[in-house]
């Protein structure tokens, strides 16, 4: 099956479901929304579906079947919990964040829910990578800072960010909570200096162009010590396999792996971030043959990656099944 027609197959069994708004649409797909409008125009130009009143409808039958959910309505499909220590943190967190910064485009900011900052800090916890460690945090609008220091789990939390809104809202609410967070202004295209190799983990949300994937996952490895772990969000949306691919290719070349893939793990509400007057600067509305309107549901989700920095090492290479690692693999002659 190609790309394309498993992208068709997607839209065709959600639209056969009920009728769905282009922001519908977008969580029950997984293609790029570059890909997407391409696709969305090709159907309408078929004769496939139609647009009408903001919604996409069939134009006739299809032998797909309705679409399912088959994601776990308690989690999400995260498979992680919050309990104890966790919602402790995130009840208060959401107590103090009430008159939080709001985003603004110039930084490119979004907010993600808090629970999402809870999970994300929960998987952080079962990877060892929260309790007891250095953590850095590269641009924090979200105020994972905060919210891990909360916790009460880090040994030590820095925080780096441009915005002087948000490093002076992290500074007050540390200072009342008599929480450490040390924050500093720096910009990330430049070198980080002396903070090289000073932390065990690095958490960030970077922008999805590919240069500045790579500037703030760049300086993020330049801060973990070799085995230390980065939190990555990036989406598919604004990043097509392609540029996964080459990202992917890039992280290899710094010794870096790919541990784990959290897809759609983080959602960025509408009524959160308050971001409707962005809508009129994104090239999305003025580049779809179909007119779209504000949305009226939470469409932005980023999967959660986990990456980790390795030395190279060489392998046996002389036996299929056997080398030094596979020590639970019967040898010949046993």
């Amino acid at each position: 099956m190609s790309r394309k027609s498993r992208l068709k197959k997607q839209l065709l069994r959600s639209i056969k479901t009920s009728p769905k708004t282009f922001w519908q649409l977008i969580p029950e797909q997984d293609f790029s929304l570059k890909e997407l409008v391409n696709e969305l125009e090709g159907l309408i130009r078929d004769g496939v579906i139609e647009y009408k009143n903001n919604e996409f409808l069939l134009n006739g039958s299809t032998e797909l079947k309705p679409r399912q959910n088959v994601r776990c309505g308690y989690c999400s499909g995260s498979g992680l919990k919050i309990d104890n220590t966790f919602e402790e943190a995130l009840r208060k967190f959401e107590k103090l964040t009430e008159n939080r910064p709001l985003p603004i485009a110039e930084y490119d900011q979004g907010l993600m829910h808090p629970v999402y900052l809870a999970k994300k800090a929960a998987f952080m916890y079962e990877r060892g990578d929260i309790e007891g460690e250095e953590i850095i945090v590269l641009g924090d609008d979200d105020l994972f800072s905060l919210y891990a220091a909360l916790t009460g789990l880090p040994e030590k939390i820095t925080v780096i960010e441009l915005d002087d809104r948000i490093t002076g809202f992290i500074k007050k609410i540390a200072a009342k909570e008599k929480v450490k967070i040390e924050v500093l202004k720096k910009d990330l295209s430049r070198a980080i200096g002396i903070l090289e190799e000073s932390f065990s983990v690095f958490v960030s949300e970077p922008p999805e162009s590919l240069l500045g994937l790579k500037m703030f996952v760049r300086a993020g490895m330049s801060t973990i010590k070799n085995r230390g772990a980065g939190y990555v969000g990036l989406t598919t949306l604004e990043s097509s396999l392609s540029k996964w691919l080459s990202f992917e290719e890039w992280l290899l070349s710094n010794n870096a792996v790919i541990t784990d893939i959290l897809r759609d793990f983080s959602l960025y509400p509408e009524d959160i971030n308050k971001w409707s007057d962005f809508y009129s600067a994104y090239p999305l509305m003025k580049k779809t043959d179909f007119k779209l309107n504000i949305p009226e549901s939470d469409w932005y989700a980023s999967s959660l990656l986990r990456i980790e920095k390795v030395e190279r090492e060489n392998f046996d290479e002389e036996d299929i099944y056997m080398d030094e690692e596979t020590i639970v693999t019967p040898g010949k002659g046993n």
